[in-house]
């Protein structure tokens, strides 16, 4: 499993600095490279444009723009040049005095827009991008958003915070991106999805591995299928425990179940309340049942009973309710001898108010959506990836917050997976994601491994359902789209 590395902005200036100063790559090489990357992005996507309009600001990014509108120049093509910025970096101002006195090329005032048919680079702001934004930069991207043309973005959408995604004004949405060494986690969270376009990450010459990225970016597409063997039994394909459901919210149950013997489990057993335990025979008929008595104490000893039995890989949490009789049946499941497990929803509520959390925290997953991780770690501040990946190192859990992109922590490696369809914004969907988990969890050694297997299943059940039905067929629909999605990715 390899996707493309991401990296904070600091972090990617600590690797560049390192790997110049090593003599490894020099700054112009990287420069370079970068314009390089920008200009064949330019051609490929914008080749039909009738000249560039190149925006060069007084970073590193504006001389990756300026020298991508020299090789542009040379080409052949019409380059208009807007600058911003009193202050230049060296590199900057030899690659503008470079291109200002190519043949085709000329500077223009802001208030002269681009031929209507033009493309444009954005290399006005990059990762030093601070707020709250001088009022004469705002003034330009404004401009420049208004001109509305389609536009190459240098490492990141002038104005977009490279680490949170929040977009500080007014910008032209990109047409594509061209993140430089490694993406940066912006792009994928919060504003950055919607006006980054289409990421590409470009080729400076630097390994993975040098930039001593713990964290990758994948695609739900990139994931591999999952792989079964024509000699396993059933005991092999795990035997998964659910305990979900209550009086009002035994939907939650069933969706938990179905995705379950959906994504292949080789036995699933719902434990759920003594009352709504007959009408899963109906709805599950593949899996077994286990009738919680009411009283507590009985339920709890049930619970650890299956456990003992074999059913050691769990899902915990929808729909269990928020009482005192479910918290002692979580915490009941939490001390039985389980070898995975996976708490969402309400068992993550009862986390946060007093239920001990398990100890074997390195085979704990928790699935919060952002309202219930705030209720989890009050205290934690930073960017949604940052927050996440201190979640995972204070608790020793891998900790998955959903999202456009989901963000997937463990303590020694992060993924931000993309690409699902946004009809997962309803509800049962987060159901669906628990008991894909829990059958994941048993296909795989690897904890953090599993999670992302899971989250891409779900992410192109997603993708498949709204090809099929469209919007609004519901979260059922969805556990049925699961054995196609475990097929190889398109």
């Amino acid at each position: 499993m390899s996707g493309w590395p991401v990296l904070t902005r600091l972090e990617m200036r600590a690797a560049e600095s390192d790997l110049i100063a090593s003599g490894r790559l020099g700054a112009e090489t990287l420069m370079d490279r970068a314009a390089a990357a920008i200009a064949d992005a330019f051609t490929r996507h914008l080749g039909r444009c009738s000249e560039a309009a190149v925006l060069v600001g007084g970073g590193n990014n504006g001389g990756d723009a300026a020298g991508a509108g020299i090789l542009l120049a040379k080409s052949g093509l019409r380059v208009r040049v807007y600058t911003a910025g009193s202050r230049q970096t060296a590199q900057t101002t030899e690659r503008l005095a470079r291109l200002l006195q190519m043949p085709g090329v000329r500077a223009a005032s802001w208030g002269e827009p681009p031929d209507a048919k033009a493309g444009m680079i954005d290399g006005l702001l990059g990762t030093g991008v601070s707020k709250p934004l001088r009022s004469d930069m705002v003034a330009y991207l404004d401009q420049a958003s208004a001109w509305g043309l389609p536009t190459v973005a240098c490492d990141l959408p002038s104005g977009l915070d490279p680490d949170s995604g929040e977009m500080l004004c007014r910008g032209p949405k990109a047409t594509v991106t061209v993140a430089l060494g490694a993406l940066k986690p912006g792009l994928l969270l919060a504003d950055g999805p919607a006006c980054s376009g289409v990421l590409e990450l470009a080729d400076l010459g630097i390994e993975p591995a040098e930039l001593g990225s713990r964290r990758q970016w994948l695609s739900v597409d990139q994931v591999a299928s999952p792989v079964f063997l024509s000699t396993d039994h059933k005991g092999d394909r795990g035997r998964v425990l659910v305990l979900a459901g209550s009086p009002g919210l035994a939907g939650a149950a069933a969706l938990t179940t179905l995705a379950a013997l959906r994504a292949g489990a080789g036995l699933v057993r719902l434990a759920t309340d003594q009352s709504l335990e007959p009408r899963f025979t109906a709805i599950c008929p593949e899996a077994t049942t286990l009738a919680l008595l009411p009283d507590a104490e009985d339920a709890a000893s049930a619970l650890s009973a299956a456990v003992a039995e074999g059913f050691r890989f769990i899902a915990a949490g929808p729909g269990i309710g928020r009482t005192k009789r479910s918290a002692a049946l979580l915490a009941a499941v939490c001390a039985a001898p389980w070898q995975k497990m996976v708490l969402d929803a309400d068992a993550l509520w009862h986390l946060a108010h007093g239920v001990l959390w398990p100890e074997n925290r390195a085979a704990l997953v928790i699935t919060p959506h952002a309202g219930e991780f705030a209720t989890l770690f009050p205290d934690l501040e930073g960017s949604p990836l940052s927050q996440v990946e201190q979640a995972s190192r204070r608790t020793g859990a891998t900790v998955l917050l959903k999202g456009a992109t989901t963000i997937v922590a463990s303590r020694d490696e992060t993924s931000l997976i993309s690409g699902a369809h946004d009809l997962l914004a309803q509800g049962g969907s987060g159901d669906v994601l628990t008991g894909l988990i829990a059958v994941c969890l048993a296909r795989h050694d690897s904890v953090h491994a599993a999670v992302v297997e899971a989250v891409s299943i779900h992410g192109r059940a997603s993708q498949l359902l709204f090809e099929q039905r469209g919007r609004g067929a519901g979260a059922r629909a969805l556990c049925e789209q699961i054995p196609a999605a475990m097929k190889a990715p398109r």
